[in-house]
């Protein structure tokens, strides 16, 4: 029987098999706010779970940002709704 949706599920990297190029990216979660500090465009969002506009980057215009707990973040960017 398949998944409701096909790609639903846990998905894992395999790490050791990826190859990075340039600087690592930053991102910075404190006091409510995600700020991702080497994007495009660096932005800050509130991390409250609701869309939150987003200008300067490729892809996406919104991104929705929610803390579940303290080693867990939901982070969903969207282009166009």
């Amino acid at each position: 029987m398949m998944a409701a949706q096909p790609f639903t599920g846990t998905w894992k990297v395999d790490v050791t098999t990826a190859k990075w190029s340039g600087k690592p990216s930053t991102y910075e979660l404190a006091n409510g706010t995600y700020k991702c500090l080497t994007c495009t465009t660096p932005y800050t969002v509130k991390a409250d779970g609701k869309d939150q506009a987003i200008s300067g980057q490729t892809g996406f215009d919104t991104e929705s940002v929610r803390i579940i707990d303290d080693h867990s973040v939901e982070i969903y960017p969207k282009e166009g709704g």
